[in-house]
């Protein structure tokens, strides 16, 4: 006699049980990933090493490893405007173990301007922002423009022969190309790779002006090499006190980008509660009074910002993004 087989649905109490193992099970996977794992969390950055928002990440990483017990390597992996580093870490599995440290431009704006294989919102989890590096209008001390409003009229009394350094799909180019639009001014862009190689073609006066972060150019101020005319934000910077802003150096109506903001993000998809943790580890990094005291040494400033509130703040920075990139014709490919 055989025996008949049935095939049953599981009770509501069996489904409910295996539903809930599997959740604690994954849990204890996530926790152990993060806290004592042998394997180490790779930081993504899209800038090249030993420029200031590499040194913030290696600060961030040392109190982030101390606190979940695991390494944290920084990966510099630089081009194409960050995009490289942005494909990169949107192709790995949201395990906690790669993240991404970079400007939140690298959603907002370089997919604006650039061809990128990604899709700039639904391929990331956005953990949060962590910092805010201020900008400032620089020129070289050489020029003779030691005020915004002397710059305006060199420029204009030299149609076309005077420059800016910028990169090509970053929020300092669209800036400039605002800028002059908006000033009606006959200014050339030249491209560079990273912001280091713009401060030094700024000193041999290869080129004639940049918006950049504090941090790279406040020491070239200081030795004599830079003159910063001015900060486009809406009050003078604690670390150049006696640097007016634009709208005390008469252009109140110039619309400039008053800094970068940089946050962490990760593959799509991160578990909330990993992506919580995670972010939470950082923020208690940068809030540790040493690292602070650096951050802010460097130019840079505490500037935490939920994941919740960053993505939809990007979904509206991005449409706006658009919207500008359009009404000034910009393209890059």
């Amino acid at each position: 006699m055989k025996h008949m087989m049935y095939k049953t649905k599981p009770s509501l109490w069996t489904r409910r049980s295996i539903l809930l193992a599997a959740a604690v099970g994954a849990q204890g996977v996530w926790a152990q990933s993060l806290a004592g794992s042998e394997s180490a969390i790779r930081l993504v950055v899209t800038t090249p090493a030993g420029g200031p928002v590499d040194a913030v990440a290696r600060m961030l990483s040392e109190g982030v490893s101390r606190r979940l017990k695991q390494p944290v390597i920084v990966e510099n992996r630089v081009g194409a405007s960050g995009s490289i580093g942005v494909h990169h870490v949107a192709r790995q599995a949201p395990d906690g173990n790669t993240l991404l440290f970079g400007p939140t431009a690298a959603f907002t704006l370089v997919p604006v301007v650039r061809k990128v294989p990604y899709k700039p919102l639904d391929d990331f989890s956005f953990l949060g922002q962590l910092v805010y590096s201020p900008n400032v209008f620089a020129v070289p001390s050489e020029l003779p423009a030691k005020t915004m409003r002397e710059f305006v009229q060199l420029v204009r009394s030299q149609p076309g022969a005077l420059n800016y350094g910028t990169m090509l799909g970053t929020p300092v180019h669209l800036d400039f190309e605002r800028f002059k639009k908006d000033l009606d001014l006959d200014l050339q862009s030249v491209p560079y790779a990273g912001g280091s190689p713009i401060v030094q073609a700024l000193i041999s006066g290869q080129v004639q002006a940049t918006l950049a972060s504090a941090s790279l150019v406040r020491e070239w101020a200081r030795n004599g090499k830079i003159r910063i005319l001015a900060t486009p934000g809406p009050s003078r910077l604690p670390l150049l006190p006696d640097v007016p802003t634009m709208a005390e150096a008469g252009f109140a109506q110039i619309k400039l980008d008053a800094g970068m903001n940089y946050c962490l993000a990760a593959p799509a998809n991160m578990p909330k509660p990993v992506a919580e943790r995670l972010y939470q580890a950082f923020v208690a990094a940068a809030s540790e009074p040493e690292t602070l005291r650096k951050l802010q040494d460097a130019g840079f400033e505490l500037s935490a910002r939920d994941g919740q509130t960053l993505s939809a703040d990007l979904v509206r920075e991005l449409a706006e993004t658009e919207r500008l990139v359009k009404a000034l014709n910009i393209r890059l490919e």
